[in-house]
């Protein structure tokens, strides 16, 4: 990965970011797939996403992509492999060189990525040569994240992501990441065995184009009464997920009071429903966000 290429998509989408109308409520937000055929993998960002050019000296990268997400920044890079650079290497010396903490992931299909995550503030070196019209000074904080993973199709190639965005909305950046990275699916790889019965709720929102948000969870089960007036139901829920984490089937299946604002019309006394919502704790009311039939 050239280091100068990063910094300078980073400054570009720190502006980009700084500039764009923010996203006033992500929770229970639409997802795109956004799907790369030639490379073997496809993922999901938050519906609306703007792709959006980005420069790029020719030659350090064989693709790169980028899109505004309600004032984030996000960017898919191939770069082509020195046959010798080894991922972890690259990652280590990324981080010692932009003063960021490593990191890593692995996918629901069981591929690693390394990375690098932390803020950052702008220096004279990686706004040299980006156009005045940007607007860049050095100082200017920004939160960014870089995850890598050599690609399961072709080991000549590494796919690289990268999140940014201001400073100050640093967890949304973290959370832009984590619908990648949680989305991502590769041709041909089948789902890791831990991860193939214990995450049902999250591959059943993310089906229906749903994400979770920081404080949310996700609850799947049957429902047992509804009350129009109120506007409220009853379900028995089955199976639980919190953000960032596994699956939980609950047996026997919890009571749960959901309050809605809207129902959809197909929901009824015995049907399956997927609903997305805050955490209000074990045994209080639930207020959903989102509420999806479960066929």
């Amino acid at each position: 990965m050239n280091l100068r290429t990063l910094m300078f998509l980073l400054a570009t989408l720190t502006v980009a970011g700084a500039c764009a109308a923010q996203d006033g409520g992500r929770q229970g937000q639409r997802l795109d797939r956004i799907s790369y055929s030639q490379y073997g993998f496809e993922l999901f960002l938050p519906r609306g996403s703007v792709r959006f050019a980005v420069p790029v000296q020719a030659g350090t990268t064989d693709f790169t992509e980028a899109f505004n997400c309600g004032g984030l920044g996000a960017v898919i890079m191939v770069p082509r492999l020195d046959k010798k650079e080894s991922l972890i290497a690259n990652m280590d010396a990324l981080a010692g060189q932009i003063g960021l903490g490593r990191t890593s992931f692995k996918t629901p299909q069981g591929v690693d990525f390394a990375g690098v995550s932390g803020v950052l503030a702008l220096t004279k070196e990686m706004i040299q040569g980006a156009p005045p019209s940007l607007q860049l000074r050095p100082g200017m904080r920004a939160k960014m994240s870089v995850y890598a993973a050599d690609l399961p199709s072709d080991k000549t190639r590494r796919l690289v992501l990268v999140f940014v965005g201001p400073a100050e909305r640093s967890s949304e950046v973290e959370d832009l990441a984590q619908i990648a990275l949680d989305s991502i699916t590769f041709t041909g790889l089948k789902r890791a065995d831990n991860t193939t019965a214990a995450n049902t709720a999250v591959s059943d929102a993310r089906s229906q184009g749903l994400t979770l948000s920081r404080g949310q969870i996700a609850l799947k089960g049957k429902v047992e009464t509804i009350s129009p007036q109120s506007k409220s139901l009853t379900m028995l829920a089955d199976e639980v997920v919190a953000y960032g984490q596994s699956a939980v089937t609950l047996n026997p299946a919890r009571r749960k009071i959901v309050n809605y604002s809207s129902l959809p019309e197909d929901v009824a006394v015995g049907t399956r429903i997927l609903v997305i919502g805050p955490n209000s704790g074990t045994g209080k009311p639930m207020t959903a966000v989102t509420i999806v039939l479960k066929k």
